[in-house]
C-alpha cells in the first residue's frame, strides 16, 4: 500500500508467505499469475506438499491508491514473511509504496501457573483418604474404577452421574472426590508442559492461540482443564 497517485503501476494482487525458514524465491514461480479464483482452490485442496511454508497464508487485492490493511484469517507463525507481488491496475510494472506486518510473539515456553502442589501422583490416594473418604474409595473399586479411570470421566458427557448411579457414593462426596480429580489434571498438566519441547510448545500454542502468554489452570473450569488434559496426553 501507500502508493503516491503519481505511481503508473500500484500493485493490485499479491501473495503473502509465512516461513520459519527463508523461502528460496525461485519456488515460489509457480504462483506466477495466479488468480483469486485458483488460490481459492488451492485452499480448498488436500495439502499435498508437505512443505507448508509453500502455501500462501493470504490473497490481498489492494486498492489502487492509499493504504490499506489485510488481517491473515488463517492462523500461521514463522520467522519470514515474503508477498509475491502477482499483477498491477494497470501498466507492465508493479509499484509498491510499502508493506508493513504485525503480529504476535509465541514464546518457546508454556509457562502453567496455579496448579497445585500434590507431590508424586501415586500419594493422591493418601489424598483421598485424608478427605475421608475411604469408604467411597471401596466403592469405587466396586465399579472397577481406578486413579486412572477417574481421570478419564468426561466433564460434559453424564459421566460423574452415572458414576454416581453404579457406584452408590452420596452427591457430596462425589463433588468431593471430582474436585480432587480436576486437581490431579491440572497438576499432571504442569508437569507435562514443564517437560515439553519448544517445537511441542508451539504447536500447541498454534492451535490454542488464546493459551499464548501465561496460563493459570486455576482460573479455569473444569471442562477447560480437561481439553487441556486430554491434549497433552498425545
Amino acid at each position: 500500500g501507500g502508493v503516491p497517485n503519481s505511481y503508473t503501476a500500484p500493485v493490485k494482487d499479491a501473495l503473502i508467505f509465512i516461513s520459519s525458514t527463508k523461502l528460496d524465491r525461485k519456488r515460489l514461480d509457480a504462483f506466477d499469475g495466479l488468480t483469486k479464483e485458483q488460490y481459492d482452490a488451492l485452499e480448498g485442496k488436500a495439502e499435498k506438499d508437505e512443505d507448508k511454508s509453500l502455501r500462501p497464508v493470504a490473497f490481498v487485492t489492494v486498492p489502487a491508491f492509499g493504504d490499506s490493511t489485510f488481517p491473515i484469517r488463517r492462523f500461521a507463525f514463522g520467522r519470514f514473511v515474503m508477498v509475491k507481488f502477482l499483477r498491477p491496475h494497470q501498466d507492465n510494472n508493479i509499484d509498491i509504496g510499502h508493506c508493513l506486518f504485525y503480529g504476535i510473539p509465541i514464546p518457546t515456553k508454556m509457562e502453567i501457573v496455579g496448579a497445585p502442589n500434590m507431590g508424586d501422583i501415586k500419594s493422591i490416594l493418601s489424598v483421598v483418604k485424608a478427605s475421608k473418604t475411604e469408604h467411597d474409595l471401596k466403592s469405587v473399586e466396586k465399579v472397577h474404577k481406578s486413579l486412572e479411570d477417574l481421570l478419564l470421566i468426561d466433564e460434559k458427557s453424564g459421566g460423574w452421574t452415572e458414576f454416581k448411579t453404579r457406584s452408590g457414593i452420596k452427591s457430596g462426596h462425589v463433588a468431593r472426590i471430582r474436585r480432587i480429580i480436576n486437581k490431579v489434571r491440572a497438576y499432571q498438566i504442569e508437569k507435562r508442559v514443564t517437560s515439553m519441547d519448544s517445537k511441542k510448545v508451539v504447536e500447541l500454542l498454534k492451535e490454542n492461540p488464546e493459551w499464548i502468554g501465561v496460563l493459570d489452570v486455576s482460573r479455569m473450569n473444569r471442562t477447560k482443564v480437561m481439553r487441556l488434559w486430554k491434549m497433552l496426553q498425545v
